[in-house]
Parts: structure tokens; sequence; C-alpha cells
């Protein structure tokens, strides 16, 4: 645990550091406020039973004459409002930590999720390609949730340290071989059941990150093929999949719920046991009952907050446990490095003034032979170029290259004669510049289930989306005809991937989104392979049409899609022919 929190500190903000050192002060002033509470019941029982014994301690006296008290019996009223006091501010501090607690947990749970949310986007495409995206929103969303619990927990245990040394000490003021015993055969019996349950816990966590996952592949690839799923009949498949994975996950958090709550009842009871021995023993030594009765009461008090404080630690220990292996995920993901060309919010552009150089490229994926060998070309500004191939010829990962996705093994691309990928007279990377003057339109445009506005302004806050703009884009790309006709016009909502538009008008509303970018590059990757031809004849007229300061890239499998086009390259097996 000392460890987790130790790597966890080291993922968060100095703000956040800050605040934990104030809550810790704060737990430090609870756990005192705990202990004079505890010390003020000796008195305070003292007083009820047998107050002039209490008076005829020197400095109860000493203390009492000075605010006008003469008598034994005038100590019940100061004695009770003191201890009243004290049990107000250990009540006050245990609410504002268990507030404060929840809070700070809460916020550095948003900081670590947002900061692996934002190293996900951000991580090189190569390792997208890759990645296992049910993992990766298994680990964004549940394991992350899971990890704000155990950081709360955490912290509680923080608490509960704090709470169980100020009680102990103050015991230990009481009657130290009492205190001292209790505390070492309740930290005894603990210590057992922990070392005991450590690998049960352990394979739990496993056992929830397995199952968990499951459960997020089952239901992406239900509803990713719900209308095969719908035609052929598969559903009882996909749900006793999703049903045997959860009922495990299920499971094993309840155990690890019994295996936290359980330990409770057993040492409250061998506490009652305890407590009632030692009145016992005193009795039999022939004390004096009416002494006893403080003695008995403070031990009692002492036990009903430490026990609870005891098992508090305990649970924290128990959810902790059973949280590491979704930590190991989100560490994965928070120890990504940022990508040597991502720079945060930068908005400069790269002149565009004459050529586009794709200068002796080859590239290679990891573990594979060459899949570009040798690749050269030269594109002017302004002209319409086609790329074509069949199936496996390296257009989608020369498209890829382009965009500045992926980097050559060897070669370069150059705009203007500035190197993209390291420029030896700036010494920097020039792709964050030449990203924000291309854009891309796929074969399949995503689309959001939000308003027209928001998917051709795609990634702007809404607040920010300039509608003027979007106006005029939808024009260019023809398309504003059809959304102004719409109910709601531009407020109009898509549907999930853009289920209520037609293909052709989906590719449209994802030229418009280019458009909206200002790009001067403008890169259609199979755009139109998956409309009919009327349709495609359609889409083509309103790429051919666009402004003829903007350079065209349109990869196709269909030669009539590039007549138009300035010049048409070629490839087959990772060469131009």
């Amino acid at each position: 645990m000392i460890k987790l929190f130790i790597e966890i500190l080291s993922y968060l903000k100095p703000n956040r550091k800050r605040q934990l050192i104030l809550m810790v002060f704060s737990m430090l002033l609870g756990g005192l406020s705990d202990a004079f509470s505890l010390a003020a019941i000796l008195p305070f029982l003292g007083v009820l039973s047998n107050p002039a014994k209490l008076w005829e301690l020197h400095n109860v006296q000493k203390i009492a004459l000075n605010f006008g008290i003469n008598s034994p019996d005038q100590l019940l009223i100061p004695c009770t409002v003191l201890f009243a006091i004290s049990a107000v501010f250990a009540s006050f501090f245990r609410i504002f930590n268990l507030w404060f607690t929840g809070v700070l947990s809460a916020k550095i749970g948003n900081d670590l999720s947002s900061e692996a949310y934002s190293k996900t986007l951000n991580k090189p495409y190569n390792q997208h390609l890759d990645s296992n995206s049910s993992e990766i929103i298994n680990v964004l969303t549940y394991h992350m949730s899971a990890l704000i619990d155990v950081i709360n927990y955490i912290l509680l245990f923080l608490s509960s340290c704090f709470i169980i040394f100020s009680i102990v000490l103050g015991l230990l003021l009481v009657d130290w071989l009492i205190a001292s015993t209790s505390a070492i055969i309740f930290t005894f019996l603990y210590g057992s059941i922990i070392l005991y349950l450590r690998v049960k816990i352990s394979n739990l966590s496993k056992t929830i990150d397995l199952s968990t996952q499951a459960q997020v592949k089952y239901v992406q690839e239900g509803l990713g093929a719900i209308r095969d799923v719908i035609i052929d009949d598969t559903s009882r498949t996909f749900v006793q999949s999703f049903k045997k994975a959860d009922q495990t996950m299920r499971l094993a958090i309840a155990s690890s719920r019994i295996y936290g709550g359980s330990p409770r009842y057993i040492i409250e009871g061998l506490g009652l046991i305890f407590i009632s021995t030692i009145a016992l023993v005193i009795t039999l030594n022939g004390e004096n009952s009416i002494g006893v009765i403080p003695l008995l009461g403070t031990l009692a008090l002492g036990a009903q907050r430490l026990l609870p404080a005891m098992q508090q630690g305990y649970n924290a220990w128990v959810h902790t446990k059973a949280g590491m292996e979704g930590f190991k995920k989100v560490k994965s993901i928070l120890d990504l490095p940022k990508p040597k060309f991502f720079k945060k919010d930068n908005k400069f552009k790269l002149k565009f003034l004459s050529f586009i150089k794709v200068d002796n490229i080859s590239f290679k994926y990891s573990g594979s032979d060459l899949v570009l060998k040798n690749i050269s070309f030269l594109i002017n500004k302004g002209q319409r170029v086609g790329i074509t191939g069949k199936t496996g010829s390296g257009k989608s990962t020369l498209t890829d290259i382009l965009l500045g996705l992926l980097e050559p093994t060897s070669g370069q691309i150059l705009l203007d004669n500035k190197k993209l990928y390291f420029d030896e007279k700036s010494k920097n990377f020039n792709l964050d510049s030449w990203r924000n003057i291309i854009a891309h339109v796929p074969q399949t445009i995503y689309l959001s289930d939000s308003s027209i506005y928001e998917n051709i302004a795609f990634g702007i806050e809404p607040n920010f989306i300039d509608k003027k703009k979007v106006l005029e884009v939808s024009k260019k790309a023809q398309i504003y005809d059809f959304i102004k006709d719409l109910p709601e016009g531009f407020n109009t909502k898509v549907g999930e991937r853009g289920v209520k538009l037609s293909g052709g008008q989906r590719q449209r509303v994802g030229i418009a989104r280019a458009l909206y970018k200002n790009a001067e590059i403008l890169i259609f990757d199979e755009a139109t392979s998956a409309l009919d031809n009327k349709t495609e004849n359609e889409v083509m007229k309103s790429i051919y049409d666009l402004n003829k300061d903007l350079t065209l890239i349109m990869v196709a499998h269909r030669l009539n899609t590039l007549e138009k086009c300035d010049f048409i390259i070629n490839l087959n097996k990772g060469l131009i022919t």
C-alpha cells in the first residue's frame, strides 16, 4: 500500500500534493481530538461514580479552585461540558476528514483519468494499431473508477492510522498494560488475516480485470455487428458469453467485499469478551467496583473507536490489494511518453507555396518485410493526384505516411524543401504544422450522435463553433440544400455513426469537415468506394469543383474515380509501376 501510494504521488500535480499535506495535518488534528475525547471520559465517569476521589487529585483541585469550584459536587457540570466539547470536536474532525478525503480522492482521480485519456489519444499511431480497444476502454472506465476508490481507501487508511495511534496513546495513559496487551492482540489478529488472504485477494484482482475486459469485448462485438446478430439470430451466444463474464466479475467483487467486511464481526465479539474478562479479573482481585467503572468505561469507549478504525484500515488494505491489477493497467497508460511531435495548442502553420516532395521513402512494420520500397514523386500546389493499386500494394501505408501518422523507415517528405520528420536546419520536427494544413476524408466517416454543426466542426466545443463558416463549407461540399430543408436544419442529430444520413450525405459531411479545417491539402482515402455509381459521380463532382488552389490526393481502386486527376501513381507490391 505504501509503495502504491508513493507511485500515485509521482503522478500528482504540485497543488494536489499540497492538498495532501494539508489533509495529513487535518488527520493529525482529528487523531489528537480523538485522544483528547478519550482522555476526557475518565474524569467524566470518575465524577459520576465518585467525585470525592477525583477531588483528591492535587492538579484537579488546583485547576478547579482557579475557576471558582470549591467542592467535589461542583465538578459534575464542568466535566460534562468538557467531555461534550471534546466529543463535538472529535466528531467535527471525523466528518471534515471524511469529506476532505472523498473530495480530494475524486479530484486526484479526475486528474489521473484525464491524463490517461490524453496519453491514450496522443500516443503514436503505430501503437494504436497494436492496441486492443476493449482493453483500453476497460482501463479508462472500470479500472480508472476502481483506482479512484483505491485512492480514497488509501487516504482512509492513513486516517485510520492516525486514529489508531491516538486512541492507543490515550489508552496507554489510562492503563499501559491493558492498552498494550489489547493493541498487540488485535494487531496480531488482523495481521494473521492479511497474511492468509493476500494471495486470494491478488487472484480476485486478476479475475476482476479479465472478466471486465471480456464484458466490454462482448458488448463491442455484439453492438458492432448488430445487423448480423439480428439476421443470424446469434444474440443468445453473445448474451451467454456476457452473462458468464459478468457473473465471474460480480462474484469476485462480492468475495473481496466479504473478505473486507467479515473480520469486523469476529473481532468485535472478541473485543467484548476481552473487556468482560478484564472486568472479571479486576473484580476477582478485590478492586472497588466503583473505582473500576471509570476504567472499564474508558476501555469500552476506546475499543468502540479503536476496532472500527482497525477495521477501516484492514478494509482499505483489502480493496487496495484487489485493485492492484487495475492500477498496473492504468500505470501502463500513465507511463506512456508524450509523442515527440506533440505540442500543446500548436496553431502554427507551414507555408505551402510550391510543392510536396516524397523523397525515396521506404517503410516496414515491426516484424514484417518492406511494405514500401524507395517511393519518390513530386506534387505541385493545386494539382489533383490519384493513387491506385491492388489490395496490399501499399496504398494505405503511403496514405498514413502522407498524413503524418507513420514515420518512414527511411527517406523523407519535404514541403517546399522543409523536411517534415526532422529538419537539420531547425533541429525540429514539422509534423504539427503539417497536420494543420492537411485534412483527411476516409471511406467511413465517423459521425457522433450530435448535431450537424458539431459533426462538421468536429472536435470543437459547441460554444466555439463558427456557424457562418459551417454554412460556407457545407455549400462547397454541396450538402447545404439538403441540411437546410431538414426540420431542425444544422441542429439535426444524425444518430450514432450518422445512421440517419445516407452514404453520400455522410461523405459530403466528411468533405465539409475537412474544409472547415482550412486545410490546403485534402486526402481522400477510398472516400467513394462504398457508394453507388450515381452517388459517387455526384460526390466526385463536389470534390473536383473545390477551390483550385487546394491540392487533392485521391486514393481509389477504380480508375474512373481518378479520371480527372493531373496524374495517377500506380502501386504494386510497394513499388511505383
